[in-house]
């Protein structure tokens, strides 16, 4: 299970941002964090996980461009 690079919290989601130096690896709250510093478009939608129903929607309008 890695590590959050940032508040050291052992996590089952890591999210991987690379710099172009290092790549850091970090928690779901850590990167949320991140992308508000960055001020990045972040959304509600973002942090919570899709349900077996938004995944197939999302695979279908990929697939047809619905």
């Amino acid at each position: 299970m890695p590590r959050c690079s940032s508040c050291g919290a052992f996590t089952d989601d890591p999210v991987e941002e690379d710099n172009g130096r290092t790549v850091t690896v970090l928690c779901q709250m850590c990167a949320a964090e991140s992308a508000l510093k960055r001020d990045l478009p972040l959304r509600v939608d973002d942090l919570v996980p899709k349900t077996f129903w938004e995944k197939i929607k999302a695979r279908w309008r990929g697939l047809f461009g619905r």
